[in-house]
């Protein structure tokens, strides 16, 4: 097992929708854990990042991602060059990263962001 510095903390709020670093939110509403990738360098998307993040989206799906006036949450992943895992809503939508070979961003999402890039359909016939 690999150990870190610490816990890897973050959790959500599904009262408020915003992160929270306890296990109970100041609202008073219990907190749902968000299972992060190691290391857990966690930071605020700035406004840079989630025009990035629904430029990218918009490129490969049609569609952006990160609706007005959401928060999100980036958590660096291990990769061969840059990647963050794009937290919002409760939920870990999928991973931006920077793909050397073809020198552009790709989004990869996870099944609660591909179900927001097709619409929120729960199944999808390929």
């Amino acid at each position: 097992m690999t150990h870190y510095l610490g816990e890897l903390l973050l959790y959500w709020c599904p009262s408020c929708n915003l992160p929270v670093l306890g296990k109970t939110c100041a609202c008073g509403a219990a907190t749902k854990k968000i299972e992060i990738t190691p290391p857990g360098d966690i930071r605020p998307a700035f406004p840079y990042d989630i025009d990035l993040i629904n430029r990218t989206t918009e490129k490969q799906f049609g569609i952006r991602l990160v609706p007005e006036g959401r928060l999100v949450v980036l958590n660096k992943a291990p990769y061969e060059d840059r990647m963050d895992e794009v937290v919002f809503d409760g939920a870990i939508m999928g991973a931006l990263r920077f793909e050397i070979e073809r020198m552009e961003w790709v989004f990869i999402p996870r099944l609660e962001g591909a179900r927001r890039l097709v619409g929120g359909k729960k199944w999808l016939v390929v």
